[in-house]
């Protein structure tokens, strides 16, 4: 009986000394073959790809339908512009530069990138799939994809977001501060100032001293229609707006023009002859509105 034990014994130290060593073996097997994906440092898009960038596109799905905003980004330009939806009769209007430099440095920030699903089968239930997810595309010229990522659900426990790279099947999640910035509304990403950036020329801290302006509307006047006001503003760069101010209801629909200044670029003359947006105002932005002429 005592040899059977010892046999058994010894049975069970060379199982254990074969169980090491395939252990110690697959320690060594390079991480590439082993296929496993561990969490990454990363950033959404790098240096390189602001240096070349041209266009940021977002995309979300709204009351069952895509709708699309576009922001321009131009190193001959001092300003940036957008459009909006083409169910919007595809409006233009100068960005909030601030709100568009905000979004680049969020997707410029180092971040851990955690695996969270390898498989495509994943993608529905975690919102990353092409009909559900919100996406963000970075063009470089000539339309070149700089990177395009998709995000979806966030988890309700890690307070992160699922998001997915146009090249991988792979799901991660990370902080979802990126989040803030997949909105399309023209609202959002257009300069908010009555008199915008764009054609004053002023700093962010001057131009914050002035009136903003409402929503981006859609609406057109009825033709023939003639404004119930016009106010012609110039500024010390020779630029100047003229605003048409139309009633509706309890505010005002304002339609701008720029006129720009003598130094403006032939691209900025082209780029703010094309801005054809309109925004509300309430009659007390109207009101002193009215007071400055």
């Amino acid at each position: 009986m005592k040899k059977i034990a010892g046999k058994k014994a010894l049975l069970y130290f060379y199982f254990l000394d074969l169980f090491l060593l395939l252990i110690l073996v697959l320690s060594f097997i390079p991480f590439g073959k082993r296929k496993k994906i561990e969490n990454i440092e990363s950033s959404f898009i790098s240096l390189d790809d602001i240096k070349e960038l041209k266009k940021i596109s977002i995309s979300e799905v709204k009351g069952g339908q895509r709708e699309i905003v576009n922001l321009y980004i131009d190193s001959e330009l001092n300003f940036y512009y957008g459009s909006d939806s083409p169910s919007n009769n595809k409006l233009f209007w100068p960005c909030d530069k601030k709100n568009v430099d905000d979004l680049l440095n969020v997707f410029l920030k180092p971040r851990t990138f955690f695996v969270k699903a390898r498989n495509v089968r994943y993608w529905d239930n975690l919102g990353v799939d092409e009909k559900n997810a919100s996406s963000i595309t970075f063009y470089g010229e000539g339309d070149k994809i700089l990177s395009m990522l998709y995000f979806g659900f966030e988890d309700s426990l890690t307070k992160r977001i699922s998001f997915r790279t146009w090249k991988e099947q792979i799901v991660y999640e990370t902080e979802d501060d990126a989040e803030y910035y997949l909105q399309t509304s023209p609202s959002f990403w257009a300069d908010p100032f009555l008199y915008p950036i764009c054609i004053t020329e002023y700093e962010r801290n001057k131009a914050e001293k002035g009136l903003r302006r409402g929503l981006i509307e859609a609406l057109i006047p009825r033709e023939g229609l003639e404004p119930e006001k016009i106010i012609r503003k110039d500024f010390e760069n020779g630029a100047s707006i003229k605003l048409n101010l139309y009633l509706k209801d309890s505010e005002y629909i304002v339609i701008p023009e720029f006129i720009p200044g003598p130094a403006f670029t032939e691209k900025a003359r082209k780029v703010l002859n094309k801005l054809n947006y309109r925004y509300s105002i309430s009659l007390y932005t109207a009101q002193k509105l009215f007071e400055e002429e």
